[in-house]
């Protein structure tokens, strides 16, 4: 049978403080996350330890249907299951959410920092990004998310297909995204930087390189399509892509955006080109 092992569960709960000083490991069952708030708002929790789990659905912290709480974390969080997520906001608004450490994820499914149907959060992370599962982005916006603010010092890493760095889509719009380091990625559909499936608005800001390494193709440096439009990337580094039709920048089927690029684009993969805008672009 499966048995809940929350590390610390907040169930409509409000106006709490938790100090915690120590690791927190959950190991049996589905759903047993590091750190869950639940309908649940105004808490303030502070972690001064590791979290691991080692389950599916799993993640290391989960908000869900709360609001204006406050979570820092300072130590690693690692996840190995299925759809465990280094950081999941669902369905959440007005968040503060401080990492300072690293998130690691290995499973199908399993973003770093994960955000559906959430506004105005604020997420500020100290550390690296690495993720090893299928379709795991290192940050990844879906869902009618909305004026979300992401600050990042460190790398993002994803070593399996359909893993962007940075993944903006359905519906999310007016999302601010400034990082210091570098993005690389190393299989089939795995983008540097994406907004899509009419994204627009959003704001990415990058200091740091992206290297897409897939030799089976189709992974772009940065990505915007599908009627995704007016959003701005400045970006200062490099860009480097390998593999059939992993294009330096692409836009496809999208309008009135604005990519400001000081480095050098490099490709090495047939109908790779540096530069591509098709259909629609501007």
């Amino acid at each position: 049978a499966t048995r809940s092992a929350i590390g610390i569960s907040l169930s409509s709960a409000d106006f709490n403080t938790i100090d915690m000083s120590g690791n927190i490991t959950t190991a049996e069952g589905s759903g047993n996350y590091g750190i869950n708030l639940f309908l649940s708002n105004n808490n303030k929790t502070t972690i001064t330890g590791n979290i691991t789990t080692l389950r599916q659905n799993s993640s290391g912290l989960f908000l869900s249907s709360s609001d204006s709480n406050t979570t820092n974390v300072i130590g690693n969080i690692t996840t190995s299951g299925d759809a465990s997520d280094g950081i999941q906001t669902f369905n959440s608004d007005s968040n503060t959410t401080n990492i300072t450490g690293n998130i690691t994820t290995a499973g199908l499914g399993a973003e770093a920092v994960f955000f559906n149907g959430s506004n105005r959060n604020t997420t500020t992370i100290t550390g690296n990004i690495l993720t090893t599962g299928q379709q795991a982005p290192g940050i990844y916006l879906i869902g009618d998310n909305d004026f979300n603010t992401v600050t990042m010092q460190g790398d993002i890493t994803t070593t399996a297909g359909s893993s962007s760095g940075i993944s903006i889509g359905a519906g999310s719009d007016d999302n601010t995204i400034s990082m210091e380091g570098n993005i690389t990625t190393s299989e089939i559909g795995s983008d540097g930087i994406e907004i899509v499936q009419s994204s627009s608005r959003n704001v990415i800001t990058m200091t740091g390189n992206i290297v897409t390494n897939a030799i089976d193709g189709q992974s772009t440096g940065i990505y915007i399509q599908s009627e995704s439009d007016s959003n701005t990337i400045n970006m200062t580094g490099n860009i480097s892509t390998a593999g059939f039709a992993g294009f330096g920048f692409g836009i496809f089927e999208s309008d009135s955006n604005t990519t400001n690029i000081t480095g050098n684009i490099s490709t090495t993969g047939q109908s790779a080109f540096g530069i591509m805008l098709n259909a629609q672009g501007i």
